[in-house]
């Protein structure tokens, strides 16, 4: 269920739309399918470690083999479960630069434009109210104009006003979100390739460490231990 939730990311942020050649977005979908592959590179670096530990006893004990065999069963147990922690970990956090920070800087969007269509209405009332003023003066009816479309027309312009500034600020917490969320996205890609760098170090050291593992598959037969 674990792996297959992760391979479900990159899907799902393909369908918000967000994922292209060079965005953070990729790069957090990717590495959270390098975090499903980490359970399992921990169970098979285990299992070397599992060989040179069980070596060693068995050189010392050869009779000991029932009890190598459950020390390397926990160890085993315990490295997947670490490597499926750690991977859970990485999912959660590219689940949510991937699906919910886009759909927030979205939201953000939406509501500076429907701000800014109020204040274009609310001008436009100005203006209506600004031409019935304009033909009440025509027609010398000061009475209407003083009374009823002034006062209206003056309403409207603060009206106006009000949705305009309402309209600017909802575009600053918009840009403010879209920030923000650039800048965690940044700060989770350059985690993502830090772990990627010190997944090749440790890929390295293992490679390092094959001699000992050539000397355990000779002596040492994990599949009898089980």
């Amino acid at each position: 269920m674990v792996r297959r939730s992760f391979l479900l990311l990159p899907a799902l942020a393909f369908l918000t739309g967000e994922v292209d050649a060079t965005s953070p977005m990729r790069l957090a979908a990717a590495a959270a399918a390098q975090a499903s592959e980490a359970a399992e590179a921990r169970k098979k670096a285990a299992a070397v470690r599992l060989g040179e530990i069980g070596a060693k006893e068995l050189a010392v004990d050869p009779t000991k083999k029932e009890h190598v065999a459950s020390k390397a069963r926990r160890e085993a147990e315990r490295q997947y479960n670490q490597g499926v922690r750690a991977a859970e970990k990485a999912a959660t956090d590219a689940e949510f630069w991937i699906v919910t920070a886009p759909k927030e800087v979205e939201a953000a969007k939406r509501e500076a434009t429907e701000a800014k269509k109020e204040a274009e209405a609310a001008r436009g009332w100005a203006d209506h109210w600004n031409a019935r003023a304009k033909e009440a003066a025509a027609r010398g009816d000061a009475n209407e104009i003083r009374k009823d479309l002034y006062g209206r027309y003056m309403g409207a312009l603060k009206d106006a006003e009000s949705e305009a500034k309402k309209a600017e600020r909802a575009a600053r917490r918009a840009k403010d979100k879209a920030a923000e969320a650039s800048r965690r996205a940044a700060a989770f890609v350059e985690k993502a390739e830090s772990r990627k760098a010190e997944k090749a170090e440790r890929k390295a050291a293992e490679a390092s460490s094959r001699a000992p593992a050539a000397f355990v598959a000779a002596h040492l037969d994990l599949n009898q231990l089980d």
